[in-house]
């Protein structure tokens, strides 16, 4: 029988942040692989920050190499050392350092039980109570992804291989570009969930 259904994003213990402090001052947008970029409240969203540096030729569109692209320079950030991995003390700068509102805005399902789940169902996510509960970086993102980075570690051995990391942004790019078109328009992506929030305050 299937072990029940864990989902598993445990909070960590965060010094005092500027970024955090800052919160209801600024918006923050989590770029597809990761990187946050963060904009003060009035100015435009800063999805457009990300789009603008991942469109390396500025003709309008993120192409799926210059999507690639744009990852192996984020890569390189985030590998500090060196090393050609991504490790998890690497992992865990970028969640307390770099993104700590992601952190800030999960909370452990670790006790969520799975209700009417059986061991033939490929979705047993859909039936814990937070299964629709946005949690982490999927709440200042395009996707839904918690944890952008760590998700990217596919054989969950702590450290994200250059092969790895690839093959989630080709993911990624993939869920961005459901038509095939092999090119990514602005106007085209889908609202963050501030920017949805913000459409809805309207009157």
């Amino acid at each position: 029988m299937r072990r029940p259904f864990v989902l598993l994003l445990v909070l960590a213990a965060l010094p005092a942040s500027p970024a955090l402090a800052q919160q209801g001052t600024y918006n923050l947008f989590i770029a597809p692989m990761g990187e946050p970029f963060r904009a003060p409240v009035g100015k435009p969203y800063p999805s457009d920050q990300w789009f603008a540096k991942a469109d390396a030729n500025h003709d309008g569109a993120v192409t799926r190499d210059e999507f690639r692209a744009d990852a192996v320079r984020f890569f390189k950030v985030l590998d500090v050392d060196g090393d050609g991995k991504i490790r998890d003390d690497e992992i865990v700068r970028y969640e307390k350092q770099m993104a700590p509102e992601i952190v800030a805005n999960s909370f452990d399902t670790s006790n969520t039980q799975p209700v009417n789940a059986s061991d033939d169902d490929n979705t047993l996510g859909k039936h814990t109570p937070l299964a629709n509960v946005r949690q982490g970086a999927a709440n200042f993102s395009f996707l839904g992804d918690p944890e952008p980075v760590r998700s990217a570690d596919s054989d969950f051995n702590f450290k994200i291989t250059p092969e790895e990391w690839q093959a989630a942004a080709d993911r990624k790019f993939k869920l961005l570009d459901p038509n095939g078109t092999g090119a990514l328009k602005y106007a085209d992506l889908p609202l963050a969930p501030p920017q949805t929030a913000k459409i809805n305050r309207q009157p």
